[in-house]
C-alpha cells in the first residue's frame, strides 16, 4: 500500500521526461520508411520476365511502358531475313490526331518493308516519334532523348521523326549528331535545331495528314456553320473549352472519336476556330479554312512558315475574333496551303531501310 501510495504521490515533473522520451521514440519509429519482409520482395528481373510473358500472350494492354524506355530490347543478333524496328512515342490515348500519327507511321514503315515489332520483342532500329513533346526540356523530352542515347551508345541506328523542336537544353547535342536521321514537322523546329544545336534536320509534315480515311465516315454532309475546338491558355498552361470565342459554333471533340470522323465533321463546316495543332491538320485534310491560336510551341506557325503562305496565326485565343473577321481575305492563301500539303509525300515521313547505318 505504501508503494502504491508513493507512486501515486509522484510529482508530475518526475513523469514528464519519461513521457516525452517515449513520444520521441514513437516519432522516430513512425518516420522510418515501411519495408516489406524479405520473403515478400520480388526481384525486378522476375517482374520484367513476367511483363514480357504477358506481352507475348497478348495480355498487356499498354502500348508502351517504362521498360520500353529504361530497358530497350535491342537485338543481340541481326535477322538477315528482315529489319525489325520499334516505334516509340505512341500517344494514341491523347486524342485522335495522335492516334492517326502512330497508325500512319506504322503503315508507312510496313510499306517500306520494315517489320514493326511490339513491346519486349528484340529490334534492330529504333524510331522515336517526337510529336509535340520535344520542347522546353520537359519530362517527355528527357524520356525520349535518353532512350535515343541508349540506342546510339549501343550502336543501334536511331531516328527522331515527326517532331517539334523548341527551346531545349544542349545536354543531348552529341546524341543528336549521332542519330541516323532527324525529321521535324515544320521549318521553325528545323531552324531551332540548327541555330541552337548545330544539327541538320529534314522538314516533313505531320504524319496524321497521310492517314488513310474510312470513306464510310468521310462522306459529304450538309453545311453546319462554323466549328470550334478547345484552346491552349498560357495563364493556366492547359487546354480549355472557350465557347465565348465564337458563340453558336459547333464543338468538334478530338478525344473519343476517330480521325476519319473528325475530318468528315469538318468537311461540313464553313470554317474551323481552334487552338489544336492536329485540328489544323484535320482542317487541311478537309480543305476548310481555319482561324487558329498557337499552343505551347511554335508548331502551327512553323507549318505556315514551311508552306510560305500568308495565313495569320493568333498568339492568344483572345485574338481570334479579329482573325475570324478576316478569313475571307485569305481564301487564296488557304488554297495555296492545301495545294502545298497535297504535294507532300507519305513516304518521306519515315526513313528508308537503306538509311539505317549499321555500325
Amino acid at each position: 500500500m505504501s508503494n502504491r501510495s508513493g507512486l501515486l504521490s509522484c510529482p508530475v515533473a518526475f513523469l514528464a521526461p519519461i513521457a516525452m522520451r517515449d513520444v520521441s521514440n514513437c516519432c522516430k519509429l513512425i518516420s522510418q520508411p515501411l519495408r516489406p519482409p524479405e520473403f515478400l520482395t520480388i526481384d525486378r528481373g522476375i517482374m520484367g520476365n513476367f511483363r514480357k510473358l504477358r506481352a507475348r500472350l497478348g495480355l498487356r494492354k499498354k502500348a508502351e511502358s517504362d521498360d520500353d524506355f529504361l530497358n530497350p530490347e535491342f537485338a543481340r543478333t541481326r535477322d538477315e531475313r528482315r529489319i525489325r524496328v520499334r516505334i516509340l512515342g505512341n500517344h494514341s490515348r491523347y486524342h485522335c490526331g495522335s492516334e492517326a500519327v502512330y497508325q500512319s507511321l506504322c503503315h508507312v514503315a510496313q510499306s517500306k518493308n520494315w517489320t514493326v515489332v511490339k513491346a519486349y520483342e528484340p529490334y534492330d532500329v529504333l524510331v522515336v516519334n517526337g510529336e509535340g513533346s520535344m520542347h522546353h526540356s520537359g519530362p517527355f523530352f528527357q524520356r525520349k532523348m535518353k532512350v535515343l542515347e541508349k540506342a546510339v551508345n549501343a550502336g543501334v541506328p536511331a531516328f527522331l521523326v515527326n517532331s517539334v523542336w523548341q527551346d531545349n537544353e544542349n545536354t543531348y547535342d552529341d546524341v543528336l549528331r549521332r542519330l541516323s536521321g532527324i525529321y521535324v514537322r515544320e521549318s521553325l523546329s528545323r531552324d531551332d535545331l540548327l541555330n541552337r544545336h548545330g544539327v541538320e534536320s529534314r522538314v516533313v509534315i505531320d504524319a496524321s495528314y497521310f492517314m488513310p480515311l474510312d470513306r464510310s465516315k468521310s462522306g459529304n454532309l450538309p453545311p453546319t456553320g462554323p466549328a470550334i475546338t478547345d484552346f491552349y491558355w498560357r495563364e493556366s498552361d492547359a487546354f480549355q473549352n472557350s465557347p465565348e470565342i465564337l458563340f453558336g459554333a459547333r464543338y468538334v471533340p478530338m478525344k473519343g472519336v476517330s480521325w476519319s470522323k473528325t475530318v468528315a465533321s469538318l468537311r461540313s463546316a464553313d470554317f474551323l476556330v481552334t487552338g489544336r495543332h492536329h485540328a489544323v491538320y484535320a482542317a487541311c485534310v478537309a480543305k476548310r479554312p481555319f482561324a487558329a491560336s498557337e499552343g505551347n510551341t511554335h508548331k502551327i506557325k512553323g507549318l505556315i512558315a514551311a508552306a510560305d503562305v500568308n495565313v495569320p496565326i493568333a498568339d492568344s485565343p483572345r485574338d481570334l475574333p479579329r482573325l475570324i473577321e478576316k478569313l475571307p481575305d485569305h481564301e487564296s492563301e488557304f488554297r495555296k496551303l492545301f495545294a502545298w500539303m497535297d504535294s507532300q509525300q507519305a513516304s518521306d515521313i519515315f526513313p528508308n531501310v537503306g538509311e539505317a547505318i549499321w555500325r
